[in-house]
């Protein structure tokens, strides 16, 4: 008996990963990627943080830069119907906009810049560590990114930007 409970698990581990490259097979013929999205669930008395990947696809392409900004512009402007239907929450302030990317290839520095809405959050530690989760966690799935500058209007942590 334990063998065909042993054989079957061998069975299903094949499937699923026949399945698995299947799919990834299929997005290389579409020159589609995926790109996760993050969002947070919270326990019921918001004492916990997790952050969910909504996966997305996109085109493919060789302009990183094109991609990451893809992705953070579907943080701040989509989603909101699966994200709603998942029970997830972003803590992105509404009418929050993506003023500029900039990312230094050779080094892996990504600099990326908000608008003001940012900075409307209402303070708080857990506030800013899911602002800064939600962006970063985004940003680091690209193999190229390495460090991450985020500022507001131009100005930086130093200015007091994203600070409990």
């Amino acid at each position: 008996m334990k063998k065909i409970g042993i054989l079957v698990l061998i069975f299903l581990l094949l499937i699923s990963t026949q399945a698995l490259a299947n799919s990834k097979e299929c997005l290389e013929k579409a020159n589609l990627m995926e790109v996760k999205i993050y969002f947070i669930r919270l326990n019921e008395k918001a004492t916990e943080i997790e952050f969910i990947p909504v996966i997305c696809l996109t085109k493919k392409s060789e302009d990183i830069e094109k991609i990451i900004k893809s992705a953070i512009i579907t943080l701040l402007y989509g989603l909101e119907d699966e994200r709603k239907e998942l029970n997830l929450e972003t803590f992105i302030p509404k009418g929050t906009k993506l003023r500029k990317l900039e990312i230094d290839k050779d080094k892996g520095i990504v600099f990326i810049d908000f608008s003001e809405e940012l900075q409307s959050y209402g303070g708080g530690s857990m506030n800013v560590i899911c602002i800064r989760g939600q962006i970063e966690k985004i940003l680091m799935q690209f193999q190229t990114v390495k460090k991450i500058f985020i500022t507001v209007e131009g100005k930086s942590e130093k200015d007091g930007v994203l600070q409990p």
